[in-house]
């Protein structure tokens, strides 16, 4: 990744990103209201906002937009902003665009902890309590390796990653083959594609206890993130612990991954392609690229929900529908070279 020193104008960067920020910050609660009305049972913007800020309004409506359409608004939007910005905070740290959210074994830590609840036929809350406690434990042997091959640069760690990941995998197949055919085989199958479909208020409250401590935490440090490109000298010189703010970097895009995979499955793309291209459109500045990241990727996995959701008579798996929008574009971004390699 090229130094961001050595982009352009010092000047022009930050006013470009700031101007994206203010968009995407007045196009994302626009988006979530406008969704809202969006669904197979079709509302109007003054009927679905009468039942959001009327609290006295009662019957069908407020119970569709208050119980299980604001849910999932929120969920998207949170997701969305939480896998792109860990796919950010794996990108600088392991300095490479092509970092993602899973790069440490989190995501089939957290597949494997919902589908064992699945398995067992525990209750949603039990499911995502199960999901986010094994992405977490997934990252315990990276810390391990972290803090006994000090030194030894970065490979080791994405190396402990996949084979965190790949043993989570295998444990999350060995479920599937024990799982009934007729009844939790399809709900874990289904799960794994990605959705937002079973999200209410407790679980949206869930999340949120995890995503918004960790993201303002991120935002307020977010100058210092400019310096993971220096190496432990340069940032020493500095007066700056980089080897605690990398780990820090780490443990909070592992938090954020887990939060989001435990509610809303494995939804990919999200933490690669929005960073990418919030780098392309904003600048490497991670004053301004992380929450430009962050607000894009809600925005992104809010209208992916939308059109999952109000496309087909069958609801389309975000995980499906993420791949098929991300993917293309991502290989538009590539062939550009609107990002550095």
């Amino acid at each position: 990744m090229k130094s961001r020193t050595d982009k352009a104008s010092a000047a022009d960067l930050p006013r470009r990103g700031r101007l994206l920020i203010l968009c995407l910050a007045a196009a994302l609660p626009l988006a979530m209201l406008l969704s809202l009305c969006l669904g197979r049972y079709p509302l109007s913007p003054s009927a679905a906002f009468g039942a959001l800020f009327a609290p006295e309004q009662s019957g069908t409506t407020a119970d569709i937009v208050r119980l299980i359409r604001l849910p999932r608004v929120c969920a998207a939007a949170l997701c969305g902003a939480a896998l792109s910005s860990a796919g950010l905070l794996f990108q600088l740290v392991f300095h490479h665009p092509m970092a993602t959210p899973d790069l440490l074994g989190t995501s089939s830590g957290a597949s494997f902890g919902a589908a064992l609840g699945l398995l067992c036929g525990w209750s949603t809350a039990a499911v995502t309590v199960s999901g986010f406690a094994a992405g977490l434990l997934s990252v315990i042997p990276v810390i391990l390796t972290a803090g006994k091959y000090r030194g030894r640069g970065t490979v080791t760690l994405i190396l402990t990653g996949l084979v965190t990941g790949s043993l989570f995998s295998g444990a999350v197949s060995c479920i599937k083959l024990l799982a009934d055919e007729s009844n939790r085989l399809p709900a874990i199958t289904y799960w794994l594609m990605g959705s937002l479909s079973g999200i209410r208020v407790p679980d949206v409250w869930n999340i949120a206890a995890v995503i918004l401590p960790v993201s303002v935490l991120m935002l307020l440090i977010r100058y210092r993130l400019n310096l993971l490109d220096l190496n432990d000298d340069e940032a020493a010189s500095l007066g700056t612990r980089i080897r605690l703010l990398r780990f820090a970097c780490m443990l909070a895009a592992a938090l954020l991954t887990a939060a989001s995979v435990s509610v809303c499955g494995v939804i990919g793309w999200v933490g690669l392609f929005i960073p990418n291209l919030c780098r392309a459109l904003s600048g490497e500045d991670t004053r301004t690229l992380l929450p430009c990241t962050m607000l894009a990727g809600g925005l992104f996995l809010l209208l992916a929900d939308d059109v999952s959701r109000t496309l087909l008579v069958a609801e389309i798996p975000l995980g499906i529908l993420t791949a098929a929008i991300g993917a293309p574009l991502f290989l538009v971004l590539y062939l550009k070279g609107r990002y550095a390699e």
